[in-house]
């Protein structure tokens, strides 16, 4: 029992543990390679940035 179970059972609360998840990476299998990817831009890349820089839009440049 971990310090933090007793402590909540001393307040008459209950912990529920979540059992780990293996990672979804682990299932993942490498691309194909007689699939090759399409798309692929050697130019360049334009960021700007949305909702305060909170996160950011790509594009590519002409």
């Amino acid at each position: 029992m971990k310090i933090a179970d007793v402590v909540l059972a001393g307040a008459d609360i209950t912990a529920v543990t979540i059992p780990p998840r293996t990672p979804r990476a682990l299932h993942l299998q490498p691309p194909r390679p007689d699939h090759p990817i399409t798309g692929v831009t050697t130019g360049r890349i334009k960021r700007r940035p949305v909702l305060g820089g909170l996160i950011n839009e790509y594009e590519r440049t002409a």
